[in-house]
């Protein structure tokens, strides 16, 4: 459990940061472009504290949570998860796993990403009717249709009502979990027990869901991901095909004749020269001198 939190927070951590850069690079300004150079020079070292600040901060997960041995039953209830020792806290549980929590896993990211998304998509508007004044843009040295700039803010917005809805959708039942365990937890436990144990496994399933979406959908919304995923796979497919096509054409060509001939007599007979003849190696399959 402890891992798997510290992997779904380091997650977190580096999604907002590749849209933050994804953010700077949209705007202009000093602040703006010392930050984009700071992080486009330090993408191991940043990446390197996000997993480390997601594994300090969530290693406390492991204390919070405890087994405990049934001897008197068997099987599935054997063994039950109970509240550790940092969990029976009430300061502890309200102020660092209800307020901190929710507050700094689910809140704050999902504002900062909403705020960031919005801001780039009605920047990249505000680009497009500049651009719509004229007949066509130059890009890179490239002229280029004020009907591509449509289409990226398109796709833009499609990936960011995607994206903002999924992570709603994967937090929404967390929030509302936390919430009632937080308010009355024995009314969850004892009144729904059933259910309560359900909407867990849901919330874990969402989780999941959310992460295996997320590139489905910068596949359908950004061309440059499709196209270089189309480009990745076709290659990967047509290595494969050529490597299996080789095999068996793959073979080593034997040099010089055999003793019979070479010599002009029968193998074995006086005539014959003490050259070895090719051998059919079973191991290697190919001839061999």
């Amino acid at each position: 459990m402890t891992e798997s939190n510290c992997a779904l927070f380091a997650s977190m951590l580096m999604i907002v940061l590749a849209t933050t850069e994804r953010f700077l690079k949209t705007f202009d300004g000093n602040a703006i472009s010392f930050c984009r150079k700071f992080l486009e020079r330090n993408r191991y070292l940043v990446s390197a504290f996000c997993i480390v600040l997601a594994c300090g901060y969530k290693y406390v997960t492991y204390y919070e949570l405890d087994v405990v041995h049934n001897e008197q039953c068997s099987g599935f209830d054997e063994y039950e998860i109970v509240a550790g020792e940092y969990a029976r806290n009430p300061t502890y549980r309200f102020y660092f796993m209800f307020l901190l929590r929710n507050t700094l896993d689910r809140i704050l990211p999902f504002v900062i990403l909403l705020t960031m998304n919005i801001l780039i998509v009605r920047a990249v508007k505000g680009e497009e009717r500049r651009k719509l004044q004229k007949e066509s843009v130059v890009s890179n040295g490239k002229a280029v249709s004020s009907k591509t700039h449509r289409r990226n803010v398109k796709d833009a917005t499609r990936a960011l009502i995607s994206l903002v809805s999924i992570y709603l959708l994967s937090q929404s039942l967390q929030v509302f979990l936390t919430v009632w365990e937080t308010i009355n937890r024995s009314s969850l436990e004892d009144g729904f027990p059933i259910i309560y144990s359900y909407l867990n496994d849901i919330v874990s399933i969402f989780t999941l869901l959310a992460s295996c979406l997320r590139f489905p959908i910068y596949f359908c919304c950004n061309r440059l991901i499709h196209t270089a995923s189309i480009d990745t796979l076709h290659g990967m497919h047509l290595a494969c095909c050529l490597e299996n096509s080789k095999k068996p054409q793959e073979y080593s060509p034997i040099h010089g004749l055999p003793n019979s001939l070479e010599c002009g007599g029968p193998l074995g007979s006086p005539d014959s020269c003490s050259k070895p003849s090719a051998i059919y190696d079973e191991k290697l399959q190919e001839w061999r001198l």
